[in-house]
């Protein structure tokens, strides 16, 4: 009888054991399943389109938001806000599925393990953070809306899902190394240029025309523009020289004293003004007017050489690493 007994207690566990194995089957066959389908809905590029699609509308929402009313008391801006809570469940949603599918962090295929994808996991999390305090302490506290400013990183997220978008700021980050000696280049060559403007030009700029005192009485012309730079110097027959009834006195540097080739300082920041190609033609005319006509030469040479060659060379760095 003892040994039957054995028998049948050994024989029921092992049945137990067999239903526990069989439902342990079940629920991972269940969960690969899930993983599978979770798989193909994200690996979808209409995922992916509608997604990105959000990610459009959530910026235009964070354009349209009036930043002269913090505290949301406006219609606008509480619909605009609840638009905002809307658009953070739904990228936390995303975030959710691609950590069931892929994994959080084990695995080397894992969610995480992707540099992107941390930028958009950060970008959740903050977001998420800020919908939890506006909810809890409102949203007109001064810290709430120190943190509301890291909604401008939203648009990152479309990084994730523009493949060729990727790409590109990937091949920049890669090319940093190599475009650091372009960059020195790039300022060697403003730094050289500085010093021969300072040489030529040195306080050239700051005389103007302007009406003589001792002829206040006399009807004299008007002058066509005022701010032209003048030749100190009349007795040099170069340069622009005032009309009767004005003097070339100094009056300062153009642009409130920001343009000029006094110094080093200055006159590397206005080299680099020109090879940005912003109003590089009026200081020209400046130059061309307080000094000789022969100066366009160094302007032409700055332009071609500052805002083409360097310029493209730094292009060519990042068309061979792309």
């Amino acid at each position: 009888m003892d040994g039957e007994s054995e028998d049948g207690q050994l024989e029921g566990s092992f049945r137990q054991q067999r239903r526990t194995s069989l439902r342990r089957a079940s629920f991972i066959s269940h969960f690969e399943e899930d993983r599978q389908s979770s798989h193909k809905l994200l690996r979808n590029k209409w995922f992916n389109r509608v997604m990105l699609l959000f990610i459009i509308l959530n910026c235009i929402t964070l354009c349209a938001i009036d930043p002269t009313d913090p505290s949301n008391k406006t219609t606008r801006n509480k619909t605009l806000n609840y638009a905002e809570y809307v658009f953070t469940v739904l990228f936390l949603f995303e975030a959710l599925a691609r950590i069931y599918m892929e994994g959080f962090y084990s695995a080397p295929t894992s969610y995480l393990r992707d540099p992107w994808n941390k930028v958009d996991f950060v970008i959740v999390i903050i977001s998420c953070c800020t919908m939890t305090l506006e909810l809890s302490v409102g949203s007109d506290q001064v810290g709430i809306t120190a943190i509301r400013t890291f909604r401008v990183l939203r648009p990152l997220k479309a990084v994730t899902h523009v493949k060729g978008l990727r790409l590109i700021i990937t091949v920049l980050l890669r090319s940093l190394s190599q475009l650091a000696d372009v960059l020195c280049l790039y300022f060697f060559f403003v730094v050289v240029t500085g010093i021969v403007a300072v040489q030529f030009w040195h306080g050239k700029l700051k005389y103007r025309c302007l009406a003589d005192p001792s002829l206040s009485g006399q009807k004299i012309t008007q002058l066509d523009d005022p701010s032209r730079c003048c030749k100190q110097d009349a007795t040099v027959n170069v340069g622009y020289h005032c009309p009767w009834g004005y003097m070339c006195i100094d009056k300062g540097n153009p642009n409130h004293g920001q343009t000029s080739f006094d110094n080093l300082g200055i006159s590397i920041l206005t080299t680099f003004t020109l090879v940005t190609m912003e109003g590089w033609v009026h200081i020209m005319y400046n130059t061309m007017d307080s000094s000789h006509s022969s100066s366009a030469i160094f302007f032409v040479l700055v332009i071609l050489s500052g805002s083409f060659f360097v310029s493209n060379l730094a292009l060519v760095t990042i068309n061979t690493i792309f």
